[in-house]
């Protein structure tokens, strides 16, 4: 039978196509939610849901493999955003030994990066063209999402 390493390793090209795409997303304007978002992505969970999202488009043949990636990148930023809450809900100040985003910082923070995360992951979900609403929609979202909206008080 085959283990997970085994798929993980089968997996590395695609991955790290992933995780570069994650990181390139995920940059921002606001370099406090930068150094977030880089602290955080330094730490590699398992990514069981992308890889099971490529796998999927491997058996089912004749998929794009960039809508692949982009697939699997929203899947894993949504999350990642569920975990970045629930420490934030759990008040964990620890995640695999490593400090969570509100213990380093606070949980304002950490919801705004979780947030972030989330508006991401509906940003970079590519829809068809002609659904010019969802594109607005979404680019408010991410705007919003990264703390850089100019309109706050």
């Amino acid at each position: 039978m085959t283990d997970i390493h085994s798929i993980r390793h089968s997996l590395a090209p695609e991955l790290n196509k992933l995780n570069d795409l994650i990181a390139e997303r995920l940059r921002s304007s606001n370099p406090l939610i930068n150094d977030v978002i880089s602290r955080y992505l330094s730490q590699k969970g398992k990514q069981l849901r992308p890889m099971m999202v490529i796998l999927t488009a491997r058996i089912l043949g004749a998929c794009d493999p960039d809508r692949v990636i982009t697939s699997g990148a929203s899947i894993e930023m949504l999350h990642n955003a569920s975990l970045i809450h629930d420490d934030v809900i759990d008040q964990s100040s620890t995640r695999h030994g490593m400090p969570t985003i509100n213990a380093m910082w606070d949980n304002h923070i950490a919801v705004l990066v979780g947030d972030y995360f989330v508006s991401t992951a509906l940003h970079n979900d590519r829809r068809p063209q002609g659904c010019q609403h969802h594109s607005i929609a979404r680019k408010a979202t991410v705007d919003r999402g990264d703390g850089s909206d100019k309109h706050r008080n």
